[in-house]
C-alpha cells in the first residue's frame, strides 16, 4: 500500500523556527558571556576572609562566627538578586580611600579561589574579592567592585540593596553607621 507524503504544516514550521531562535539566542549569549550557565542567578560562595573598613579602622570578621555566616548570607542574597553591570570602575586611589578614610564604611569579602557571578555580562567571571561601599563614595549606587589580586575588574555590578548589610553591621556592633 502506498502512503501519501505529509503536507507541509505552518505549525511545524513555526515550532521549528521558535526552537531554532531559542537555541541561537542561548548560544549567542553563552558565547558572549563565556558562561554556559549565565541564566543562573544564585550566588552561593563562601569567602575566606571578611574585612570591614569602618571609618578608617580595619575590622576582621572571624571565619566560623555567626557574624561571618550572616554577612556571607546577606552578600550572597544581594548578589543573587537582580543586578546590572556599569562601566564605573574602582581605582587604586579609591581603594586606598576606602581603607583609610574616616567618612566611609566598606565591606570587603576575599575568596580562596576566584569566583564567577553568573549574569548576562561577561564581567565578574574570575573575581577574587568583592568591595562593597556601604557609606561614602559610590554607596548610593549600590555598587559592588571586584578585585583579583592587585587588579580591579572592569566596571561594577549594581545590586538592588545594600541597606541590610549596613544595618547588620550596626546592629551587631561591628561598625555603627555615622
Amino acid at each position: 500500500m502506498y502512503e501519501q507524503p505529509s503536507q507541509p504544516s505552518l505549525g511545524n514550521l513555526l515550532g521549528t523556527v521558535i526552537i531554532f531562535m531559542i537555541v541561537a539566542a542561548y548560544g549567542f549569549i553563552s558565547l558572549n558571556t563565556e558562561d554556559a550557565l549565565w541564566f543562573l542567578t544564585k550566588f552561593e560562595e563562601t569567602p575566606e576572609e571578611i574585612v570591614v573598613f569602618c571609618y578608617g579602622t580595619e575590622k576582621v570578621v572571624e571565619p566560623g562566627t555567626k557574624q561571618f555566616t550572616d554577612l556571607t548570607a546577606l552578600v550572597n542574597a544581594a548578589i543573587s538578586g537582580r543586578k546590572n553591570w556599569d562601566s564605573l570602575s574602582m581605582s587604586d586611589e579609591t581603594y586606598t580611600y576606602y581603607q583609610t578614610d574616616s567618612a566611609v564604611l566598606v565591606l570587603e569579602l576575599r575568596y580562596p579561589t576566584t569566583v564567577r557571578v553568573h549574569s548576562l555580562y561577561k564581567y565578574f567571571s574570575h573575581v577574587g574579592a568583592f568591595v562593597i561601599p556601604l557609606v561614602g563614595r559610590h554607596s548610593q549606587t549600590n555598587a559592588v567592585f571586584g578585585r583579583t589580586g592587585e587588579e580591579f575588574t572592569a566596571g561594577s555590578l549594581h545590586i538592588q540593596n545594600i541597606s541590610k548589610m549596613r544595618e547588620y553591621l550596626s546592629a551587631e556592633g561591628i561598625c555603627g553607621v555615622q
